[in-house]
């Protein structure tokens, strides 16, 4: 007897018209009907031979087969035991996984409080967003505090200046290796760059970054990792051990969040991020959001609390969202 083994990175989810596996090894993902879906789900553990006697449709499990082997998403194997399924379970030890902190002309923050308070959560990644036009030395500056931090990689979003080269950039990017992107925004081509240290610099033609543009749902933003897809399972795909502080110094979830909690110069970070009331949006999960509990996208999907259809309930379906998975098609969509 044989069975039919999915590669533990390979991930079944179920939509509403149709179904997904995403091979979170080659971050890709493969369409499958929802009968499919059913039986790699909750036939998981019957041979080949049963699965075909009880939908008696020898032909279309055949072919359903087929397509799973010439994907390389699985294997026939003699003992289905031997193969226990992966746990999907999100473990962090970091109190704050990432912060983005805003920067503008009306601006006063102390990095290295920031910072070492950042230090002090276990926090990972930082992103430094620029409202306001910055220099190289004035980045420097920042950067030479990180450099006592044990920070895992910090992205940099710059408006764009003539001072800022490829070349000046990339010996920037190449002094801190700790720099994993740099966008540079507004510019006037659009140029895209990795560097020795493997930074990635774009140049990019949007004309700003304010916070209300945030949000947007798309496939361009999707993340196929197994980490992502068990943190969605259980968490908010956005805010999650997530903080922000603005411009004003005020801290937030999310830039696009009205809410603030105190302002970093008077209170410990610390003691805001480990509150209820700020970590209350964190277990809002896709399979409590309506309509995208229905979607075959959630586990891979960004979320968005700050801009919803309906601003009366916080399970609301993200705003910016067009996909429609009851049809299975984004807004605009050929139907051809």
């Amino acid at each position: 007897m044989k069975y039919f083994y999915l590669y533990a990175c390979c991930i079944p989810v179920k939509g509403y018209c149709r179904s997904l596996i995403i091979d979170t090894q080659r971050e890709k993902i493969y369409y499958i009907p929802n009968a499919l879906f059913h039986i790699l789900s909750t036939f998981r553990n019957k041979n080949i031979d049963w699965i075909k006697d009880y939908f008696k449709q020898n032909e279309v499990i055949d072919q359903y087969f087929i397509y799973l082997i010439d994907n390389d998403l699985g294997v026939f194997v003699d003992n289905i035991h031997s193969f226990p399924p992966i746990e999907l379970k999100y473990n962090s030890p970091h109190i704050i996984t990432n912060a983005i902190i805003e920067i503008s002309n009306k601006s006063s923050h102390n990095y290295s409080n920031i910072f070492l308070q950042l230090s002090h959560l276990s926090c990972e990644n930082i992103e430094l967003r620029y409202l306001c036009e910055t220099t190289i030395s004035s980045l420097r500056s920042v950067l030479n505090i990180t450099d006592k931090i044990p920070f895992r990689s910090l992205v940099m979003i710059l408006p764009y200046k003539s001072e800022f080269s490829y070349e000046k950039i990339s010996v920037l990017a190449n002094t801190y290796p700790v720099i994993k992107s740099i966008h540079i925004y507004n510019s006037p081509v659009f140029q895209s760059y990795t560097t020795e240290s493997d930074c990635s610099i774009i140049f990019n033609l949007q004309k700003n970054i304010l916070p209300d543009q945030c949000g947007k749902i798309s496939f361009a933003h999707f993340s196929f990792n197994l980490k992502t897809i068990s943190e969605a399972i259980s968490f908010n795909s956005c805010l999650n051990k997530k903080v922000c502080i603005d411009s004003f110094g005020n801290i937030r979830n999310c830039l696009s969040k009205i809410q603030t909690f105190g302002h970093i110069n008077k209170v410990k970070l610390k003691s805001v991020v480990e509150s209820a009331e700020f970590q209350c949006l964190w277990t809002i999960k896709k399979d409590e959001i309506t309509v995208c509990k229905d979607c075959e996208y959630r586990y891979i999907c960004t979320d968005c609390r700050a801009f919803i259809k309906d601003p009366s309930d916080i399970y609301s379906q993200p705003a910016k969202c067009t996909y429609n998975p009851y049809i299975a098609k984004w807004e605009g969509e050929d139907d051809s």
